[in-house]
């Protein structure tokens, strides 16, 4: 019975301290992080698939309004509401029409929203610690090129002028509070993301099934 205790108090004290470090840092198995995210191609493609939905037409499956357009869906069918072709109830979008759209004055409100831009730059800033070849790897970097080019030529349609942002930013950023960028510094900025888009996207009926070229 002795000789057991002695066993057993071995084990207390020698299993702890010989446990692999990896093994007792888990992480989360259920959830995306970065110490466990930016290791594949799948991961690359995963990350890209999320913004897909929000601007190509055909793959956006959300149910959410279209700010500050205000309208649900595709913007296919609805693109006469933006011109002076059909003049819709909604007055926010009448006054787009006739130039009387008035700026936002909130973080967030009438489509002055940076979770896109923030979205896009993050990948950015981690896609290279992917372990793959660097031409498949520049397949994905293309696509959320072509996606923030996008993103900040609706941004330029609205408000003519807005901040032009390169890295992740995050709530205390001091960027935030960062003047519009000059239109010609802007529009500069948007050519040379767009060229490079172009540059690392393959080319037409060389693209996987239902992504971009």
């Amino acid at each position: 019975m002795k000789l057991r205790y002695i066993l057993i108090l071995i084990l207390v004290i020698v299993l702890p301290s010989g446990c692999d470090d990896d093994f007792m840092e888990r992480y989360p198995l259920d959830q995306i992080s970065d110490q466990n995210f930016w290791k594949s191609e799948s991961d690359l493609k995963l990350y890209a698939n999320s913004f897909y939905g929000t601007y190509i037409e055909g793959f956006d499956n959300s149910l959410g309004v279209r700010q500050p357009w205000g309208y649900k869906g595709s913007r296919i069918p609805y693109a006469d509401l933006h011109s002076d072709n059909a003049v819709p109830e909604d007055q926010s979008i009448v006054r787009m029409v006739n130039g009387s759209y008035i700026l936002p004055t909130s973080a967030g409100s009438g489509g002055w929203n940076w979770a896109n831009v923030r979205g896009l730059n993050y990948f950015l800033a981690n896609y290279h610690r992917a372990d793959i070849a660097e031409n498949i790897r520049n397949i994905y970097v293309g696509e959320i090129m072509f996606f923030k080019t996008l993103e900040y030529f609706e941004k330029v349609k609205l408000f003519g002028e807005v901040p032009w942002y390169h890295t992740a930013l995050q709530t205390n950023s001091e960027e935030l509070s960062d003047p519009r960028t000059p239109r010609a510094e802007l529009m500069a900025s948007l050519l040379m993301t767009i060229d490079k888009a172009i540059a690392y996207l393959p080319e037409k009926g060389l693209e996987a099934d239902g992504r971009i070229n």
